[in-house]
């Protein structure tokens, strides 16, 4: 922005955590890029910029252009398939009374949204209530559907593929590799194509938290762990969706 005859970089609050979020995934997650960001090994940033480093063969013709050069094909590319920033606050959905916390005697539920990654909502809420027990109710809960709720979702759900991909590198056979390629597919698509045990056991190995799974019927379907039922992330199947059983 321009401020007093002077250009001042700035950014809203949602392209900042944006920016942020991606950095810290490059270098948690990608170690070439932390290599070039942190300028280790002999990798730098500037590097992928340096004209230098392109070479013409016979018949081709390297394009170098400004990223913000509005005749670059690849940016006008990016920009149609990536959806509008826009610089207002997102607002939280607007749910119904029927999906809000329900008290009981010794126990709380919470109904969670119904779409394609029901279950990892649903384990969502549940490790969201037991890590922050020292909050009040209304921050522990997820509720039926929030922001919050699906960043951690897309969160679990990266994690899952990470470590299937890590498991597929000590396996590396072509029916182990098929079998990933067809899990790693399905979570992306729609969880409701993979057996709600397969993903609970992946995340229980990962997350190390105990895990109940029970159908409408109130019959155990899952359960990995031992601990107590305030330490254990208890989800219920009935009538299509899934529910979060908090003590």
């Amino acid at each position: 922005m321009f401020v007093n005859n002077n250009c001042v970089f700035s950014l809203s609050y949602k392209t900042a955590l944006l920016f942020v979020n991606k950095l810290s995934q490059e270098l948690l997650n990608n170690d070439i890029k932390l290599k070039e960001l942190l300028k280790e090994d002999g990798y730098y940033i500037s590097s992928i910029l340096n004209e230098n480093y392109f070479v013409e063969k016979n018949n081709q013709k390297i394009i170098i252009r400004h990223p913000n050069d509005n005749s670059n094909p690849f940016i006008n590319y990016y920009k149609s398939i990536t959806p509008y920033v826009d610089e207002e606050p997102e607002q939280e959905e607007i749910i119904d009374d029927t999906y809000t916390l329900k008290k009981f005697k010794n126990n709380y539920m919470q109904v969670i949204k119904s779409d394609k990654d029901g279950l990892i909502r649903a384990y969502a809420n549940g490790m969201n209530w037991i890590i922050n027990n020292k909050q009040a109710i209304e921050n522990r809960n997820l509720g039926y559907s929030s922001l919050k709720q699906e960043k951690i979702t897309n969160y679990l759900k990266s994690s899952i593929i990470d470590h299937l991909i890590e498991f597929n590198k000590e396996d590396d056979s072509k029916k182990t590799t098929k079998n990933v390629q067809d899990f790693i597919v399905k979570l992306m698509s729609d969880t409701n194509m993979v057996e709600d045990k397969k993903i609970l056991e992946i995340l229980y190995k990962i997350h190390k938290i105990p895990i109940t799974l029970y159908d409408e019927y109130n019959n155990e379907v899952y359960k990995a762990g031992n601990k107590d039922k305030d330490k254990t992330i208890i989800i219920k199947f009935s009538n299509g969706s899934y529910s979060s059983i908090y003590y």
